[in-house]
């Protein structure tokens, strides 16, 4: 499903994998980047309490700059972040 997305050799860890939630793939990829919750929101530009309901799935939505934010600290497209919450 995931397919379209380059996944080079040097971020591997960092792409979804075939049915996982948005919750799941932040989650995932904050525990191999051995970033705590409270550093992952500084590096995304959000509170922690939001980092925590993007990861236990009651985030509704995700505005640009949380997308955004997302991308840039997993290295991945930014429509790499609106598959895995779409789907």
């Amino acid at each position: 499903m995931y397919s379209i997305f380059y996944k080079s050799k040097y971020f591997k860890g960092m792409y979804p994998e075939d049915g996982e939630t948005l919750a799941m793939y932040v989650k995932r990829c904050r525990i191999l980047l051995k970033l705590t919750q409270s550093e992952m929101a500084k590096k995304v530009n959000i509170n922690t309490q939001s980092l925590g309901k993007i990861e236990s799935g009651k985030t509704q939505s995700l505005n640009s700059k949380t997308r955004i934010g997302l991308a840039e600290v997993l290295n991945v497209p930014e429509t790499c972040i609106d598959a895995v919450f779409f789907c």
